[in-house]
C-alpha cells in the first residue's frame, strides 16, 4: 500500500511546484484512488475538541482557521525510511513571538505535546493540525493552540517548513465577501454535535430558511434550481457573503461528462451569541 501511494507522491512531486499545492493534490488523488469505503487507512478528519469543551471567547473571536501539514511523528518503519531517502526533517515545533510596539520578538517554541489542534487527522506520510485564528499581520497570525484553556500565541508562517512536500500551510478566513474558497470544504453538523441546520435562500436573515437534518435525505425547497442533498456531512464554499456561507455539492453532469458546484443555500457563519459554528474539513467528518 505505501509503495503505491510513493509511487502515485513522486508522479506528482513532477507536476507541481509549491509544497502546499503537493499536499493537497497528493491528499485529494490518493483519497479517489483509493476510496473511503473499501480502504479504511484513507484520511478521516477527527475532532480532538468537542464544541461544548472549546472556551466561549475562541468561538466569539476566531476569523479563520490555519491548517498545518507536518510529516507523521508517528511513522512506521517504512515511512522513517521515506522521509531519510527525501531529507524530511522531523517536526521541531512552532516557534512563537509575542507583540510589542508593532514588532515581533521570538518568544521560544511550542512544541507538539503543547499543540492542541480542533481536528486533524494522520495519514500515511503525513498529518494536519487545524487552529482557530484571531488576527493575521503580514506573515504573522495569532492562533489558538489550546481552544480549551484559551491559549494564544502568534506565529510566523515563513518559519514553518517549506523545502519538502511534507510540510504546508493552509489558511482559511470567514470575514468580508468573497468567492475565492471553492475548493475548500467545511462541516456544518459534526463540528457542533448538531442535528439540523438552518437553510437560508439568500444570504440575510429575513430571507426564507428550512431546517436541514443532518446525513439524511432532504430537498431543497426554496427553489427548484437548487440540489437534492441525501447523507452529505461537509460541502464546499461557494461564496461568503453578509456572514453567510453558500454551501454547495459536487454534482456529476453525464451530459458534459465534468463534474460542477451546485449550490444548496445560505447557513449562518456565527449564532445569536457570535460564536463560531462551521470548520474546515477534508475527508471524511
Amino acid at each position: 500500500m505505501f509503495k503505491l501511494k510513493l509511487k502515485y507522491y513522486s508522479l506528482i512531486k513532477r507536476l507541481t511546484h509549491t509544497s502546499i499545492s503537493r499536499i493537497i493534490i497528493l491528499t485529494f488523488v490518493l483519497i479517489y484512488l483509493f476510496g473511503v469505503p473499501a480502504f479504511p487507512d484513507a484520511p478521516v478528519e477527527k475532532f480532538y475538541v468537542s464544541y461544548s469543551e472549546i472556551d466561549e471567547a475562541v468561538l466569539k473571536k476566531t476569523i479563520g482557521v490555519l491548517t498545518i501539514v507536518i510529516p507523521n511523528t508517528r511513522p512506521d518503519e517504512y515511512e522513517k525510511k521515506c522521509f531519510v531517502k527525501h531529507n524530511v526533517s522531523p517536526f521541531k515545533g512552532l516557534k512563537k513571538y509575542k507583540k510589542e510596539s508593532g514588532s515581533f520578538i521570538f518568544n521560544g517554541t511550542l512544541n507538539y505535546q503543547e499543540l492542541k489542534p480542533v481536528s486533524g487527522w494522520e495519514w500515511g506520510f503525513t498529518e494536519i493540525m487545524r487552529f482557530p485564528v484571531y488576527e493575521k499581520h503580514k506573515n504573522y497570525l495569532l492562533i489558538v493552540y489550546d481552544p480549551i484553556k484559551s491559549l494564544t500565541a502568534w506565529i510566523n508562517l515563513e518559519t514553518i517548513p517549506d523545502k519538502s512536500s511534507f510540510y504546508g500551510i493552509d489558511e482559511l478566513y470567514f470575514k468580508g465577501n468573497f468567492k475565492k474558497y471553492r475548493e475548500k470544504t467545511i462541516d456544518i453538523f459534526s463540528f457542533m454535535s448538531s442535528k439540523s441546520r438552518k437553510l437560508y435562500k439568500q444570504p440575510s436573515e429575513d430571507a426564507d430558511s428550512i431546517i436541514i437534518p443532518q446525513s439524511s435525505s432532504f430537498k431543497k425547497l426554496l427553489d427548484p434550481g437548487f440540489a437534492t442533498v441525501s447523507g452529505y456531512c461537509y460541502f464546499f464554499i461557494m461564496e461568503i457573503k453578509n456572514g453567510f456561507i453558500l454551501i454547495g455539492i459536487d454534482e456529476y453532469d453525464k451530459y458534459k461528462k465534468r463534474n460542477y458546484y451546485k449550490p444548496v443555500g445560505w447557513i449562518k457563519i456565527r449564532d445569536s451569541k457570535n460564536r463560531f459554528t462551521i470548520w474546515p474539513v477534508t475527508g471524511r467528518s
